[in-house]
């Protein structure tokens, strides 16, 4: 619908115009990101492709003094979650410049990802199969990471680690080109360079 709008605004305004040009966008490109990743991601064999989102748990609030329980329509929703032989990935497309803590994900984003992976275990635990890793993984379109985060971690005020309970979350960069490519071409290439 979008791209049949635009391209009737294209028709009428090329009229007006010597050379033909017209510019539009979209105004949330999160969406566009999101999407041509989870398409151009390369997958293992083991990867079921399930719908994550309509397993994981979702809040229900509970009426005071009453049975009734109100839940959410809508629960948590993660990007991508990539399956493997040995565990899963937690992936979340973000479009920050990403080269500083001022210009990456903040803390509503570290905490979600963070809620992501344990709603992941809990839903493998009670499936009876809990991986033997699950790592979580920020995705930026760049050319390049110089200069540019490689994690972010929590810890301690003092700078002392905190416990194996926060996972840290690595920051991966992959060329918009090179997704964009794929995507029209309507292939999988995109590896995550995480240990």
């Amino acid at each position: 619908m979008f791209l049949a709008e635009y391209l009737r605004y294209y028709l009428r305004d090329t009229r007006k115009s010597s050379d033909g040009a017209f510019v539009f966008g979209v105004g949330d490109f999160h969406t566009v990101w999101e999407t041509m990743l989870r398409e151009t991601l390369l997958r293992s064999p083991f990867d079921t492709r399930r719908q994550w989102n309509a397993a994981l748990p979702r809040p229900v609030y509970f009426h005071l003094n009453s049975d009734k329980r109100d839940p959410r329509s809508r629960g948590m929703q993660t990007d991508i979650i990539l399956e493997d032989a040995t565990g899963y990935t937690i992936v979340d497309a973000k479009y920050y410049e990403a080269k500083s803590a001022e210009t990456a994900p903040g803390w509503t984003d570290i905490a979600k990802q963070l809620f992501y992976e344990k709603a992941l275990i809990e839903v493998l635990s009670l499936e009876g199969r809990l991986p033997s890793r699950i790592d979580n993984v920020f995705i930026f379109p760049r050319n390049s990471n110089n200069f540019c985060l490689s994690k972010v971690e929590m810890e301690h005020v003092n700078g002392s680690p905190v416990s194996d309970a926060f996972s840290s979350i690595e920051c991966v960069y992959v060329p918009m080109q090179d997704c964009l490519r794929l995507y029209v071409s309507r292939s999988h290439g995109i590896k995550l360079p995480i240990p």
